[in-house]
């Protein structure tokens, strides 16, 4: 949980330096574990398949505050006015089999087979799914319905998706499912052709493992997994708050985030090199419409309940 909680607090502060405080970043959280950095390999197997069972399960009861929503805007108290503001959706890693089994949890018990258009833009980042997925017929075709715009970023030397590749390859031999194609934040969707045409893939090749490293017994490590938010992985030191531990806002801002907030911010896909099949690099120089000033200092939500601390608030590059 603090964890999570620590990536909420800094992708609000990074949106806010970004964009000038337009984003309110809200923080679902499912029941996964922690990451075990230095356990042996059947250890990090077992656990790994520990979450994707919460993932499965978290589904339905995720589905359940999705139908409340919905409910709720369609059937408001009186005197009570529809909430206007758009929703953007970011899942990242497994999150991305959670929001799969959500949407289709709604749909399955709920929406008759379909599911809302609930979303302006659904970001899958590091997507912990079959790169099939999106396509008709696929677990995962209920994302590409529940928003305008589908963008998903790939890496395809992401090596937490090395391991998922062959965590997943010995599970289906236990249980004869068949998963053990490369994951969607590998390489992206297999074929784009077989998605419907709100869905977008941004190669992040070129940064990813420069935006997530870890350093393990004084030795540094690519990791290229958690690319979205800066290029440093010190975190902001306050032993009184838990989450503080995984506030991670120092260093340069990713270029991941960068287009992602442009996406928010012009309502279309920012585009780079070829439609629909997009390069984005270190020296990637965030543009809206309105330039944005360099801030200083940030204001966190009034959950956090501290102040931030200085920073520099340039893109990269």
């Amino acid at each position: 949980m603090s964890k999570a909680l620590g990536k909420g607090f800094s992708l609000q502060t990074l949106l806010d330096r970004i964009a000038d405080k337009r984003f309110e970043v809200v923080t679902l959280i499912w029941p996964c574990t922690a990451d075990p950095q230095n356990a042996e390999q059947q250890v990090r197997a077992l656990k790994y398949w520990n979450d994707q069972d919460a993932a499965d399960m978290s589904g339905p009861v995720f589905g359940r505050l999705l139908s409340r929503f919905v409910f709720r805007q369609a059937h408001l108290p009186a005197n009570a006015e529809a909430c206007q503001m758009r929703i953007h959706m970011l899942a990242h890693s497994m999150g991305n089999r959670v929001l799969m089994n959500v949407l289709n949890a709604w749909g399955n018990s709920i929406g008759g087979g379909g599911v809302p258009l609930l979303c302006r833009n659904i970001f899958l980042t590091g997507a912990d799914i079959p790169n099939t997925a999106l396509e008709r017929g696929q677990p995962g075709y209920a994302i590409t319905l529940a928003a305008r715009k589908v963008i998903v970023y790939h890496a395809s030397d992401d090596r937490k998706l090395e391991e998922s590749i062959v965590a997943n390859t010995f599970r289906d031999g236990f249980r004869g499912a068949i998963e053990m194609t490369a994951r969607l934040g590998d390489y992206g969707p297999e074929s784009l052709r077989k998605t419907r045409d709100n869905v977008h893939a941004i190669d992040c090749d070129q940064f990813n493992e420069q935006f997530d490293t870890k350093t393990e017994g004084g030795k540094s490590r690519s990791v290229g997994h958690s690319y979205f938010l800066t290029d440093s992985e010190e975190a902001e030191e306050n032993p009184s708050v838990a989450w503080k531990a995984y506030y991670q806002v120092k260093g340069a801002i990713s270029p991941s985030l960068y287009h992602m907030a442009a996406t928010m911010l012009t309502d279309r896909v920012a585009e780079i090199g070829t439609k629909r099949k997009l390069k984005l690099s270190p020296d990637y120089v965030f543009a809206p419409r309105q330039p944005v000033p360099p801030v200083a200092t940030a204001q966190p939500s009034a959950a956090a309940g501290a102040t931030n601390p200085v920073a520099h608030a340039s893109p990269p590059g």
